[in-house]
């Protein structure tokens, strides 16, 4: 550091000035410079003039950050998503059987004996109802046309049927038995045979969900 010995007269320097004189003057007297960093009272921390990079878990926290409106935005787009979830894991059901049996009967008749062998499989469950009568439940709201009795005899070889491969290939036979021609130009007995034969692959599925 500078001391008062080292006090610089005019006229040391003819060449220099006055006002030049004091300014170096100055500068040798004072006790901190200016120009280096992190010294000195006053002067500010060099990082606080450069940025720096963000730690990255204070970046994190801060990109978590949203406002009421946001979270309200969020929480309404979720719950979209599990509803639509929902709603496609219990039509996967109807799919499977409208895959099933594509071009063979309406989808809405289909969609109809399903929704009542879902009802009808839970309901049968705890009551002790036969498999047949089951079958008959779910078809007997498609076939009014068609007596009880009628329907149990048609769907008795598909419900006595254990529920394997023997199974399958009964309920494959009694659809191929079927002529594959429009709903509507169907006799009656084919008309039960396809709905029964839907009625007992429906209740399979609902008792393996």
């Amino acid at each position: 550091m500078a001391n008062q010995s080292s006090r610089i007269d005019n006229q040391d320097d003819p060449a220099m000035s006055s006002a030049q004189a004091e300014l170096l003057q100055t500068v040798l007297d004072s006790e901190q410079y200016p120009w280096l960093p992190g010294e000195g009272v006053g002067t500010e921390d060099s990082s606080a003039k450069e940025p720096t990079a963000k730690d990255p878990l204070e970046a994190a926290g801060q990109a978590l950050e949203f406002s009421d409106e946001e979270a309200q935005q969020g929480w309404s787009a979720l719950s979209t998503q599990l509803n639509q979830l929902w709603a496609g894991t219990n039509d996967s059901f109807q799919q499977a059987l409208a895959q099933k049996f594509a071009g063979r009967l309406p989808v809405a008749l289909i969609e109809q004996i399903g929704s009542k062998a879902k009802q009808l499989a839970s309901e049968g469950q705890a009551n002790g109802q036969s498999v047949l009568d089951q079958m008959v439940g779910c078809v007997q709201d498609v076939m009014t046309h068609m007596a009880k009795a009628d329907l149990q005899v048609f769907g008795r070889p598909m419900a006595m049927a254990m529920r394997s491969t023997s199974s399958d290939e009964i309920l494959e036979a009694t659809v191929q038995s079927v002529r594959s021609v429009e709903w509507e130009a169907l006799s009656p007995i084919e008309q039960a045979k396809l709905s029964l034969a839907v009625a007992r692959y429906a209740l399979d599925l609902e008792s393996e969900s």
